[in-house]
């Protein structure tokens, strides 16, 4: 059974090989500057960009056996924590569309006539 042998970036990489922890710091914690820099420009928020680079450290690690097959793992890196926050721009904007629907209700009922008496009853 021959390997199928793929250069990048002068390493040598074998489609059977995981990536070991020194690849992996090398290889993708490296790019956290650059990780951190496009979270930023997604959220426009530093903790929220903080938290997706390390979410997607965790899922990366998970998947570090595929790292080591592939041709381009920074890019693999880059497309992960893309659609990480893609992911959580989704959720939270279901979270406040939920939430915003579930205030009005209570601020909104057409039988009240003080809002804030309507959201004490609501909570009993």
């Amino acid at each position: 059974m021959s390997l199928c042998v793929i250069i990048m970036s002068k390493k040598i990489f074998t489609k059977n090989q995981t990536i070991n922890t020194d690849q992996f710091i090398h290889d993708i914690v490296s790019l956290q500057p650059a990780m951190r820099r496009m979270a930023e420009k997604i959220f426009h928020d530093d903790d929220l960009a903080n938290d997706a680079v390390q979410e997607a450290f965790v899922r990366l690690w998970r998947k570090r056996w595929r790292l080591g097959r592939m041709e381009d793992p920074q890019g693999f890196a880059m497309r992960t924590l893309r659609n990480l926050c893609i992911d959580m721009l989704r959720r939270n904007k279901n979270r406040q569309k939920h939430t915003g629907t579930a205030a009005a209700e209570i601020y909104n009922h057409p039988y009240d006539d003080d809002p804030l008496d309507a959201e004490q009853r609501y909570r009993q």
